[in-house]
Order: C-alpha cells, then sequence, then structure tokens
C-alpha cells in the first residue's frame, strides 16, 4: 500500500512525457505548414514578378525593332531604358533590386519552301528574327528558377514583310492595336479602351491567343475577355499566361474593333498590364506597356 503514491508519481510523470512529445509532434507539424505556405506564396509573388519583366523585355525588344529593325543581332543582350527609350546593354541586365537576372537572346529563323518556319534544314529569313526573353533568381542560395518567354519578329518595314499585291506575310504585321486610351471600369477590375484593326486591304486577320501579365498581388486573376460586344474568353488565369480565345477575325481595312474590355478578379489600380496578340499563323505583337 505504500509504494501507490510513488506509482502515481510515475504514472503522472509518463503521462506529462507523452503529453510534452504530443504537443512538440503537433508545434513541429504546425511551423513545417505554416512555413510550407509561406514559401508557396513568396514563390508565387516572385514569380508574378519575374514574368512581368519577361513580359516587359519582350516590350522592350519589340520598342528597338520598331526603331531599326537591324539593331536585332544575334546573341545574348541586355536591356537599358534611359528617357523612355529602350537599347541593347551588355549581355544581360538586372532589376533594381538586383534579384532578377534577364538576357534577351536574338536568333535567325529558318523556313522552308512553304515559307513557314522550320526548325532545321530550312533557309534564313533575313526579315524575322526569334527572341528568347529568359529571367532567372534564386529562390534560395541552391534553387534557381526561371521564366522564359519567345515571340518572332519581322522587319515590318520591308517590302518583305508585306509579301505580295501588298498583303501582309504575317498577320501581326497588319494589326492595328491602339492602347492611348486605355483605362479602368467597374471599380477598377476593367481595362477599357483599347482597340484592334486591321491594315491590309483584302485580307483579314484572325486572333487566336492572348498573353497578358500585370504587377501586384499573385492572388489576381484574369478572368474574361470581351471584344466587340462578344465574350471571346472566361477562365481564371495567374499574370503571364496564354489564354486561347474564340477567334476573332479582323476584316480587311478594318479600324477601332473596341476591346471591350479586359476584366480582373480585383482591382488593379497602379498596375503596369503588358498584353501581346497571337495571331492564327502563330505571328505576335506586343502592345506598349499600359500603366493604370
Amino acid at each position: 500500500m505504500r509504494s501507490e503514491p510513488n506509482d502515481l508519481r510515475g504514472q503522472s510523470l509518463i503521462e506529462i512525457i507523452i503529453a510534452v512529445s504530443i504537443l512538440i509532434i503537433v508545434a513541429t507539424s504546425l511551423i513545417f505548414t505554416v512555413s510550407g505556405s509561406f514559401s508557396t506564396t513568396r514563390l508565387g509573388k516572385e514569380q508574378t514578378q519575374a514574368t512581368f519583366l519577361a513580359d516587359e523585355g519582350m516590350n522592350a525588344v519589340n520598342s528597338i525593332r520598331n526603331q531599326n529593325f537591324n539593331s536585332l543581332i544575334n546573341g545574348d543582350h541586355g536591356l537599358s531604358n534611359s528617357g523612355g527609350i529602350w537599347s541593347f546593354s551588355g549581355t544581360f541586365d538586372k532589376d533594381a533590386s538586383g534579384k532578377y537576372t534577364r538576357i534577351a537572346t536574338i536568333s535567325d529563323v529558318l523556313r522552308d519552301g512553304n515559307g513557314d518556319i522550320a526548325a532545321s534544314g530550312g533557309t534564313i529569313d533575313p526579315s524575322t528574327k526569334k527572341i528568347t526573353l529568359r529571367v532567372s533568381w534564386y529562390f534560395t542560395p541552391t534553387r534557381n528558377n526561371n521564366v522564359q518567354l519567345e515571340q518572332y519578329f519581322t522587319n515590318w518595314q520591308t517590302s518583305e514583310s508585306k509579301g505580295t499585291n501588298g498583303h501582309c506575310s504575317l498577320q501581326a504585321n497588319c494589326l492595328a492595336l491602339n492602347t492611348s486610351s486605355a483605362h479602368l471600369i467597374t471599380n477598377g477590375t476593367q481595362i477599357a479602351g483599347i482597340t484592334l484593326g486591321n491594315f491590309d486591304p483584302t485580307a483579314s486577320i484572325n486572333l487566336n491567343r492572348i498573353t497578358a501579365s500585370w504587377t501586384g498581388s499573385a492572388s489576381i486573376r484574369m478572368n474574361k475577355i470581351r471584344i466587340n460586344g462578344i465574350d471571346v474568353w472566361t477562365g481564371s488565369v495567374k499574370s503571364g499566361n496564354t489564354v486561347t480565345i474564340s477567334n476573332v477575325s479582323l476584316n480587311p481595312d478594318t479600324r477601332n474593333v473596341p476591346i471591350d474590355f479586359i476584366q480582373f478578379s480585383r482591382n488593379i489600380t497602379g498596375s503596369t498590364v503588358n498584353i501581346t496578340f497571337i495571331m492564327s499563323d502563330n505571328s505576335s505583337w506586343a502592345a506598349p506597356a499600359i500603366n493604370l
């Protein structure tokens, strides 16, 4: 009978040890859960920023092409902006924080006997260049992430880009795009004021896909595009994604076809938006950055 208190004390000690062990396991599990959630959120934000920098870079190369196509020299290039004018500088550039490295790689384009782009065995097209925009950064000291975009740019100022009889050899060369009146409506959730057109005097051009990226919260989604009164795409995508739209055909010699709105899940006031239009022949045109 005298041993019972000792037995009880021993039993209580075991119970305390078990309880503490359970608490440690639960606390450790919570720490890993919170840490994992934080890492996922941070990665999403960093990918959004990297995608924006890649889109900005592609728009910069587009601007350089518009100044002088001959500036598109094969190789790796950095980008520099002075007084709103983009130019190539070095073999890479970094953002203001120094975290992200951006490289614009320019290469020749081959075409087969039908004039289509070929991976190999074709003839170099002197009026077209392939642009690869790569943005990389270290998510952790041992983990390197990157975002990569590719587009084909043509020398729209040459007769070759117009093809024969005044037609555009690539549809993007005849896209008339005006973003100068772009503005926000519906509590800042929709971009309106963008218009489209077609410079080609006799042939239609067809919009097939749209790529959009934007600054701001990583939780913002694009969820609807309406062109000329028709919802051409509905869904939910993050910044930097390409969506396939119901084929939008622009008749010959057409102007001022409205993009009624591009809708987002949240207010995007203060964001910068980059939009690229991709045609049914896979040619593309990057709009100037839209500051909202």
